[in-house]
């Protein structure tokens, strides 16, 4: 800091510091100061600022008015300034991380034409290992071919690390070709890609048109993959018969039943610690059953299947769930609108609590008021437990909440419903 003061009250461009010294402490500076005002000190000050730069981050927002969305926060004029910026300092900047985006929460409403248009210029960005674009239309400068319209992925940025493309109107015919990506997330692609090639990816992302059988099936062959999300898409059961074993964190959506007759795969990867579904067709308990290194479970909006597998017989089946002894965070809340308890008087509850390394618990409306005195039974402990969601009944009785007390000694937050 005392370098900083010292080399600010210099406002001669005759007298200043090394730029690659000054650039170590500008790095410390927001970049809109440090490119702002900073730069403008003198020429050494610009130079080290552009060195200092090696990583852009724009953000921005759209907000809906009567004639449409609007972006605001980087608006058309900044991402022309932004592009003119990277043609002329991208190469010395040595820039290695981009990031523009514009965010929305309402998506689906907005075209793709009313944002705003970015300007790549590929042969400045030889140095780029992360690209980050979203709600964003390119258009690609110095690529080796003319390319029409919409632009494709350049296979010049091929050294990239880290892709990420959302709502980003490029072309992804060219993607095979970027076999250095570990990192990669796409949504609403407009053509077919493989990523069979992409030996190196330890974390997947793809929703909507991204995310489709086809796709899935070239996934298979990612030995290093670690992480798949799939948001909300086109795929089906017959989609997920292709992930390989090697997964350790899977989050899955969208209109497909876990279970061990219709997603086998699911249930072989006995290597999976983290397991996140949403808005599902169905989920059984019973694709649990080998995955005894799991940490980390969470059901949501999801109906929860019956033993039987038709969700109609039978009760769910908790007994796999003793199995789960590494389980931190357990959520298998049933919906407010579900008039009973999702388990019957002889479901074994206990199964809920057969960590001792649970750390969050949410069981909204998942069992009957009865069932509460045999999850917290004496003799059992939940020491780390900080955080649990139930319904009145945890409290119904002074035995139970003495039950309560005694098996978690620790709780920091219980919040309870009236269902």
């Amino acid at each position: 800091m005392l370098l900083l003061l010292q080399a600010s009250s210099c406002r001669n461009p005759s007298c200043t510091l090394p730029p690659e010294l000054l650039a170590l402490v500008l790095a410390r500076l927001d970049p809109a100061e440090r490119l702002g005002s900073m730069a403008r000190v003198c020429s050494a000050w610009r130079t080290a600022a552009v060195i200092a730069s090696n990583s852009i981050s724009a953000r921005g927002r759209v907000c809906w008015g009567r004639a449409g969305p609007e972006p605001s926060g980087f608006t058309q004029d900044k991402a022309t300034a932004l592009s003119g910026w990277l043609q002329a300092h991208a190469a010395a900047a040595a820039l290695d991380s981009l990031e523009v985006t514009v965010s929305h929460t309402h998506s689906h409403r907005c075209p793709q034409r009313d944002f705003p248009t970015i300007q790549l210029p590929v042969q400045q960005l030889a140095s780029l290992r992360s690209l980050d674009l979203e709600r964003i239309k390119v258009d690609i400068q110095g690529a080796a071919d003319t390319q029409a319209a919409p632009a494709v992925l350049p296979p010049e940025l091929s050294g990239l690390t880290s892709l990420r493309l959302w709502r980003a109107e490029l072309g992804l015919s060219t993607l095979p070709a970027f076999t250095n990506l570990q990192h990669l997330a796409l949504e609403l692609g407009n053509s077919s890609f493989d990523l069979s090639g992409l030996l190196l990816l330890t974390h997947l992302h793809l929703s909507h048109d991204c995310a489709d059988d086809a796709v899935l099936a070239s996934v298979s062959s990612l030995t290093c993959l670690q992480e798949l999300h799939l948001g909300v898409g086109c795929y089906t059961d017959s989609g997920l018969a292709a992930l390989p074993p090697c997964i350790t964190k899977l989050v899955v959506g969208g209109d497909v039943t876990l279970a061990p007759n219709s997603t086998p795969a699911v249930a072989q990867l006995t290597a999976l610690q983290w397991l996140e579904v949403n808005c599902a067709a169905g989920f059984s308990t019973a694709v649990l059953r080998s995955m005894s290194s799991l940490r980390h479970l969470d059901v949501q909006h999801t109906p929860l299947l019956a033993a039987a597998g038709d969700g109609d017989n039978g009760d769910i089946d908790l007994a796999v769930l003793n199995g789960l002894t590494q389980l931190q965070h357990l959520e298998l809340p049933i919906e407010p609108l579900a008039d009973e308890a999702a388990v019957g008087p002889e479901a074994d509850v206990a199964a809920l609590t057969a960590s001792s390394q649970l750390t969050y618990l949410n069981i909204e409306r998942l069992v009957a008021h009865q069932h509460y005195r045999k999850m917290f039974a004496e003799g059992r402990q939940l020491p780390k437990l900080k955080e649990l969601h139930a319904t009145m009944g945890v409290l119904g009785t002074a035995d139970n909440a003495q039950a309560l007390v005694r098996c978690c000694p620790n709780l920091e937050r219980l919040e309870v419903s009236a269902g």
